[in-house]
């Protein structure tokens, strides 16, 4: 049996309860967000991996909210140190904006809230009386300008503070509500899926119709993540598959109202699947490892209830955005920008860092059709203008963007809080004007959008090399058409702008899609295998839902074959299953061998005439193409004369970037053979765009081979982007993709691409190549795999009996020498019987050395 490790976000710590208890304490725990009514005060989830819980925010925009209240039990009778969980979220400012007050059977607590620690703290409210064993409690909003309460304790018998924070407060909350490390109940399920945006609704209904008891488990009360009414980030990229079609709000814009509806429509299409649980709003805060690293069980806790469950599964899902699930069960990642020279990327830092992109607040205001007043109740406002400054906007999109320089998990709270004051602060100052005294939020968010964190690692790491190039990756299973969009901070600190590399589609490889070192953990969503430059394309929420597709199907394969998410890939037919079940077009596999001339390359390109270059249409190769500007028609052409390695047949391939205002009848020329009359040819550059288009197949001396693109007599922009030679001789099978001599299968299965292995590399450095650990069935990664012949030793006499590893599809023969200086052949063709060969040689007597060769 494996020893089972537990892997808490939330340590239990019971030792440290003991002592404290022993002081002889007293206690009784409210947590702010199981208060029967909340009045106008809203639950905020975002934060509790970095404080500890869900608290109650009094988010009303300037205008004090409704009272929260609700009935607090205590052991007993008696008097009571009453400790309120809270913070100043401004603490720069003598203006607290969070302050609130709170009340007790009636009776006003003196202190006021909100108002003495920039950190998450315990503050003191004094005592009071309790004469039965109920207390009810009231919290009263002073600002609207979000206040802030987590937890209210009531203490007899100390004065002592609960723990600030961090594993202590953990432990003693558990302590105090009498909560067992474990969940009181175990829920068995072939898939769990954490995160409910479009990735996670994805997952989880791709899965759930293959069949699988799926449990979803979504820390808000919409699914949708950025997309839900909470954020309202409009949905782009390609849709490309009906799962995402159908809870998709392509639609609708950034801010859109509508998504309340579309809100609903989603949870129903959820709540429709007989085979999937949806746990809305829970939180996964806990995750059950082996001692192989496979997730066991997620622990998950209701937002508002406490109440706790255990969900055991075969395979996991991470669509959390931040790779939460993956963090807890220690998943490989990644955060912040790789330097220029890890992956070779034009659009990284020239030295790695930490930042990335940033959250989000978009907002806006609408006409009351009367003066409405702001803030509602006389309070400084310069907390809120140190920020904004004199800027008085009445609305933010996607750039109110701020945190590039933080830490976008650890300091999420920090970052939403800036935010917030730099909209107060521009709402303040436009308020200012008469013309927009009738002015009120119209949408006001509190959960911030985020857009860029962890990135888990998977089997392989897709970059901008991947993305510009449309790299074929034979393990494709979805679609990207989004920009390389990166965003950047300007002089204003919650504003962002942005620099987007346009790119034709491409498809992302299932490898990075799951973990590299977690076997039975998938991911979709923001939190995939790619490097920053690269997740400035795909991080778009269609693209995560065909992500979410993808790993849905796969689940559904590992348990109908019994394997893990790499097995999926190594094995080329489960591969091709899990693309038919997502279906749609797959790209070709590429021609190997080919020889490309890009316009850049002054060895082999020849420029006549005054051509631009540029990159604004995708697809092209290279950094840029040329074009002629749609002037000097006849004057101008590109000749593309690359170096071939020798006469022959070659299929030659033009590449070009589409638009409207292209030529329609593009005259290209090839010249083929000294002795050979040239071959013209017209194209179409208004479609195929971003591709090679194949011209045909000709015999070329490389004296005079030459490609020419001219303008001659065209109607619209001409483009010259680059030509490819592919030597027809040399085309691979579908069992051999880069011609080297391992078959695919086996680079899939042990380098886990097709392409990496070099044949005459040793990898292990066992003192065999990888081509002879191909012959000999040994793993090539392991240098304790040997091809090794042993000789029985109770072979007759006159006989020997030879044995040796061997593996399926090889032939092997038997050579003998009398000095080990030369060999013969003894015998051969012997076919291969996996796991071991055995054959009986006749002995002579004297010395005689027998060596075996896999063919």
């Amino acid at each position: 049996m494996r020893r089972m490790r537990v892997i808490f976000c939330l340590a239990s710590l019971y030792g440290w309860h003991a002592a404290w208890l022993a002081v002889g304490a007293t206690t009784a725990l409210i947590e702010a967000e199981s208060f029967s009514n909340k009045g106008g005060w809203v639950v905020d989830p975002q934060f509790v991996q970095q404080m500890g819980s869900p608290f109650l925010l009094a988010h009303g925009g300037g205008t004090p909210v409704a009272d929260v209240s609700g009935t607090l039990t205590v052991p007993e009778p008696g008097t009571y140190r009453v400790w309120v969980r809270t913070r100043d979220w401004v603490p720069s400012h003598p203006d607290a904006p969070g302050a609130f007050k709170v009340r007790v059977n009636g009776q006003e607590l003196a202190p006021v809230f909100g108002t003495v620690s920039g950190a998450w703290n315990w503050q003191d409210g004094g005592t009071v009386q309790v004469t039965g064993t109920t207390a009810t409690i009231v919290l009263h909003d002073l600002t609207g300008f979000d206040g802030r309460c987590d937890a209210i304790a009531f203490i007899k018998g100390s004065d002592q503070p609960p723990p600030a924070g961090g594993p202590e407060l953990a432990a003693w909350r558990a302590a105090v509500r009498g909560e067992p490390p474990d969940p009181p109940q175990t829920e068995s399920y072939d898939c769990v899926v954490v995160g409910g945006g479009i990735a996670g609704c994805c997952a989880s209904l791709a899965a759930s119709r293959s069949g699988l008891r799926v449990a979803l488990i979504h820390d808000r009360p919409f699914p949708g993540g950025n997309a839900s009414q909470e954020i309202r980030v409009a949905t782009r990229g390609e849709i490309r598959h009906p799962i995402v079609d159908e809870i998709d709000t392509f639609s609708l814009g950034n801010r859109d109202s509508r998504t309340v509806g579309a809100d609903a429509a989603r949870a129903t299409v959820l709540q429709a699947e007989t085979n999937l649980t949806v746990l809305m709003p829970w939180q996964a805060y806990a995750v059950g490892t082996n001692d192989r690293g496979r997730i066991l069980h997620v622990d998950a806790r209701h937002i508002c209830t406490g109440e706790r469950r255990r969900l055991a599964a075969t395979v996991f899902i991470d669509c959390t955005g931040d790779g939460w699930l993956g963090y807890s069960a220690g998943a490989e990642f990644r955060m912040g920008r790789e330097g220029a020279s890890g992956f070779g990327e034009s659009r990284a830092p020239a030295v790695a860092d930490r930042m990335t992109m940033g959250n989000s607040l978009m907002w806006s205001t609408t006409n009351a059709g009367v003066p409405v007043p702001f803030p509602a109740v006389p309070i400084s406002m310069a907390w809120a203008t140190e920020v904004a400054g004199t800027r008085a906007d009445t609305g933010g999109d996607w750039n109110w963007e701020y945190g590039m320089h933080l830490d976008t998990i650890q300091d999420a709270e920090e970052i939403r809080d800036h935010l917030l004051r730099a909209i107060y602060g521009n709402f303040y100052n436009a308020k200012q004007k008469a013309t927009n005294a009738n002015l009120v939020f119209d949408f006001l968010p509190y959960i911030a959008g985020k857009r860029e964190s962890r990135r888990l690692l998977g089997d392989y790491i897709v970059t901008q090399s991947d993305v510009v190039n449309g790299v074929f990756f034979e393990d494709a299973v979805g679609t990207a058409t989004w920009g390389i969009d990166l965003h950047a901070p300007t002089a204003i600190s919650y504003l962002s702008t942005y620099t987007s590399t346009p790119v034709a589609r491409w498809y992302f490889p299932f490898r990075s899609l799951y973990s590299r070192n977690i076997p039975n953990l998938m991911m979709a969503g923001r939190c995939i295998s790619v490097s920053h430059v690269a997740l400035g394309s795909c991080r778009v929420q269609n693209t995560t839902g065909q992500m979410g597709v993808a790993v849905g199907f796969a689940a559904a394969l590992c348990r109908k074959y019994g394997i893990e998410p790499r097995e999926i890939y190594r094995n080329p037919d489960r591969m091709l299953e899990l693309q038919a079940h997502i279906g749609g077009a797959w790209p070709e596999r590429p021609r190997p061998g080919g020889l490309v001339a890009d316009n850049t390359d002054a060895a082999c390109v020849t420029i006549h005439g005054a051509w631009t270059s540029s990159n604004y249409e995708p697809g092209f190769v290279g950094t840029n193409y040329l074009h002629d500007g749609n002037t000097g028609k006849g004057q101008k052409w590109v000749s593309f004369r690359p170096s071939l390695p020798k006469a022959g047949s070659y299929e030659v391939f033009l590449r070009w970037t589409s638009s409207q205002n292209r030529a329609t009848n593009t005259p290209v020329t090839l010249i083929t053979r000294s002795n050979a009359p040239p071959v013209q040819l017209v194209v179409n550059q208004q479609v195929n765009g971003g591709r090679w288009n194949s011209l045909g197949t000709f015999e070329f001396d490389p004296a005079t081979a030459e490609v020419i693109v001219a303008n001659s007599n065209t109607t619209g922009y001409v483009i010259a982007d680059a030509v490819q030679f592919v030597d027809t001789s040399a085309v691979a099978t579908n069992s051999d993709r880069d011609g080297d001599g391992l078959p695919d299968w086996w680079e899939r299965w042990y380098f886990l691409s097709e392409i990496s292995a070099e044949a005459s590399t040793d990898t292990d450095g066992d003192g065999m190549n990888n081509y002879r650990e191909y012959l000999t069935g040994t793993d090539p990664i392991d240098p304790r795999s040997r091809f090794d012949v042993h000789l029985m030793l109770d072979s007759l006499p006159g006989q020997a009996v030879l044995s040796w590893p061997s593996a399926s599809n090889h032939v092997y023969r038997i050579e003998v020498s009398d000095d080990t200086a030369a060999f013969r052949l003894y015998r051969g063709g012997i076919p291969a019987s996996p796991p071991q060969n055995t054959q009986t040689v006749s002995t002579t007597g004297e010395a005689q050395f027998f060596r075996v060769v896999a063919e």
